[in-house]
């Protein structure tokens, strides 16, 4: 995209990195988690620093991805050199997802372990979500886009307006 100097606002600023995000989007939901880390820390420099939950989500799904491709030694090396990078910094809640997808290695047929959600397709819709949600934040955009606001306002009309009869 082109930019439009230091008066850009938001709008045009969101315009601008809206390809990006698309990629980044588009790169998620194909289970190529590593292609879109790095498209994020090309556009977005220190969002990582900035957000450690969010590199863990995405180093999270990336041992997914290996997982799911019947990769068991990449994943064990990906799980040792990056995941045991945010050993101390994760919440109980993140421990339990990491130690529910340590989980799929147990199994030859990943399908059958408890963990098998993880390879649902909403699991990468939900990051891709989250991953845009972040980003726009990052950004200092609004993270809802107008169209949902637009939505939340029907909504909220539309009641008003069953309430009325």
């Amino acid at each position: 995209g082109g930019g439009g100097g230091a008066h850009e606002n938001d709008s045009s600023l969101s315009e601008a990195k809206i390809e990006d995000r698309l990629k980044i989007r588009t790169l998620i939901l194909e289970g190529d988690i590593a292609a879109a880390k790095a498209l994020m820390s090309d556009c977005f420099d220190g969002i990582f620093r900035q957000n450690s939950a969010l590199s863990f989500n995405l180093d999270l799904q990336h041992f997914v991805e290996l997982m799911r491709d019947h990769d068991v030694e990449a994943a064990l090396t990906f799980a040792r050199k990056e995941l045991a990078r945010h050993g101390n910094e994760l919440s109980e809640q993140e421990n339990e997802r990491l130690l529910s997808a340590m989980g799929l290695v147990a199994y030859d047929d990943v399908s059958a372990s408890p963990a098998s959600h993880l390879l649902d397709r909403k699991h990468r819709d939900d990051l891709a979500a989250l991953v845009n949600s972040e980003v726009m934040g990052y950004l200092g955009i609004s993270r809802t886009s107008r169209l949902e606001r637009v939505f939340q306002q029907l909504m909220a009309a539309q009641a008003m307006l069953a309430g009325e009869n």
